[in-house]
């Protein structure tokens, strides 16, 4: 994907946030922006979504959850954020795992209340890596079962899902703020 400069071009269209991609990322930031109130669009390379996230096992980390909070299960965005730290054997800094960790748990709670995204606590193993059961996935603990709930939520929400849609270029103003994007359909 090449990055151009987007001075003196003229786009076909405008369109406040576009997201590069229908995986679980992709889904969840189009799911915030426009609950946020933005217009959004998302461009997905393949006809059919299902990338990495159909491929794993659907599966969340999230500390303080209303599903951990039911189970008794006492967590902390701290002591997962040194969970993450610890598993990455200080590869990853405490300040950007503790944003991560702070931000999992609502995102959980939304998802399922907001959204109806059907996700419950994984209660049988402490996932590899953590300290506590804070692991959250569909019933049938398949990236495919939450890939088709997230794709239900955005069309629920009236998000605009382009398909079969490969971006090719980012245009992006003076300040390396992107601008546009280019992209090839079939």
């Amino acid at each position: 994907m090449a990055v151009l400069p987007a001075l003196d071009v003229v786009f076909d269209f405008e369109m406040p946030v576009v997201i590069v991609g229908a995986g679980a990322c992709g889904l969840v930031a189009a799911l915030a922006a426009h609950d946020a109130g933005q217009e959004v669009m998302i461009l997905e390379r393949d006809s059919n979504p299902t990338g990495s996230t159909s491929l794993s096992a659907g599966l969340i980390p999230a500390p303080c959850t209303r599903l951990q909070k039911k189970a008794g299960i006492d967590d902390s965005p701290e002591l997962f954020a040194q969970d993450l730290v610890d598993k990455t054997h200080g590869h990853t800094s405490y300040e950007m795992a503790l944003v991560a960790a702070k931000t999992a748990g609502p995102m959980i709670d939304w998802l399922m209340d907001t959204h109806k995204v059907e996700l419950e606590l994984v209660t049988g193993f402490t996932y590899p890596g953590h300290s506590r059961l804070r692991m959250h996935g569909p019933k049938s603990r398949t990236g495919a079962d939450f890939e088709q709930s997230l794709l239900a939520a955005v069309s629920n929400a009236g998000i605009d899902l382009v398909t079969d849609a490969s971006v090719e270029d980012l245009y992006v103003d003076d300040t390396g703020r992107v601008a546009g994007v280019r992209f090839r359909r079939p």
